[in-house]
């Protein structure tokens, strides 16, 4: 009888995790972007040199002066020793047959106290702001207080397709502070987090298909202020931003003492609505109110800017409504189109049908939901004060 002997085998654990899938698997062709080379930057990608300052050379140069630009980094491991500064419109997106990964070393000098961030999204390119960044946001490394946090103004800054790799001996890493705003947004993205803090912190817009591994948190945020979603009511504004009640009383005598009609003094304190003759706005403004006919419209207007007293303009802003002139689009409908195809001038001509496939609305038109007995509210912009 033959014996059989049965082993157990031990794996050991892979010294990287495993390769996620890549979902821009070839060169994306962009004459505007910027590509993430050895010939132009000197990355290895190879996770043993120090690719830092390739990727933030090629960063620079997509974001320029402007904000806007996109860098292409291909498959690769590049090792980050200090953060990168992804700035405002500026998109970062891997491509290949495998994800590049952005790889944090063993012990990397800066990310073991405090905080520290592999990548910031900021608010302004260096040069935009002059004299000192009032709030610099923590985790820079090295120390950088001359780095503008992002702000609700930091529109289309991007990351898609690169993953992150956090080594041991950084208890204070953090792979993404992603203090960002509109159409900014992460997507595409494995984190192995390891010894690390947390994959994101101040996440920003819009995030898909990201994966966390490892660490002591996936995502990093404070507690939103208590004034969050609370509203000022006039008065309140009024209180807190409007005139103080003695300079209202000021205004108004003043407009009285001219024969004006005070008519409301709205409850913001930042806005009196009065009314009079022309000759009292002359005397009072001096300036003249005259009968006007422009393109065969007859309208009135004043003929000089209102002046105000000296004493009155640190609380006076200016006058409104002196005339009956209203906004006008620049832009004049145009009646006859003409489609042609092919390249270049190519026109793309929806019609309510293309919509309707567009937006998938036709299951409920057959469902018979069109909207029947709904009430739409338009909201714009107007003359408020007009009378």
């Amino acid at each position: 009888m033959k014996k059989h002997l049965l082993f157990t085998l031990l794996l050991p654990g892979l010294a990287f995790p495993a390769l996620a899938a890549s979902v821009f698997t070839t060169r994306l062709e962009d004459p505007r972007a910027v590509y993430l080379t050895a010939q132009e930057f000197g990355a290895h990608g190879d996770g043993t040199a120090d690719d830092s300052a390739a990727l933030q050379a090629a960063v620079d140069k997509a974001g320029g002066k402007v904000r806007e630009g996109i860098v292409f980094v291909p498959s690769g491991r590049y090792r980050l020793t200090r953060t990168l500064y992804v700035w405002p419109g500026v998109r970062v997106i891997g491509f290949g047959v495998t994800r590049p990964v952005f790889v944090l070393a063993t012990s990397t000098p800066g990310f073991q106290k405090g905080v520290g961030d592999m990548v910031i999204f900021t608010g302004y390119h260096p040069g935009e702001l002059t004299g000192r960044v009032p709030f610099p946001p923590p985790g820079t490394v090295p120390p950088n207080d001359a780095i503008p946090d992002a702000t609700p103004s930091t529109f289309y800054s991007a990351m898609s397709n690169i993953d992150f790799e956090i080594g041991d001996g950084n208890p204070a890493a953090i792979a993404i502070r992603f203090h960002a705003a509109q159409h900014a947004y992460l997507s595409h993205m494995d984190f192995h987090i390891g010894s690390g803090v947390a994959a994101l912190t101040e996440i920003g817009n819009e995030a898909e298909d990201l994966r966390f591994y490892g660490g002591r948190y996936g995502i990093l945020t404070d507690k939103t202020s208590p004034n969050f979603h609370q509203w000022l009511t006039p008065d309140q504004q009024g209180q807190q931003y409007g005139l103080a009640q003695e300079d209202i009383d000021t205004v108004t005598d003043w407009l009285e003492s001219y024969g004006f009609t005070v008519g409301y003094v709205y409850p913001n304190h930042q806005v009196i609505d009065f009314s009079g003759t022309a000759e009292q706005i002359r005397r009072a403004f001096h300036t003249e109110i005259h009968h006007l006919h422009v393109h065969g419209v007859h309208h009135f207007a004043n003929m000089s800017d209102p002046e105000i007293p000296e004493e009155l303009a640190p609380a006076v802003t200016g006058v409104v409504s002196m005339h009956d002139f209203k906004p006008h689009m620049n832009l004049e409908p145009r009646t006859q189109y003409r489609v042609t195809s092919g390249s270049g001038t190519a026109s793309n001509v929806l019609v309510p049908a293309d919509l309707q496939t567009i937006y998938n609305i036709s299951p409920l038109y057959r469902q018979g939901l069109y909207g029947q007995g709904q009430t739409i509210v338009v909201v714009e912009d107007a003359i408020p004060y007009s009378n």
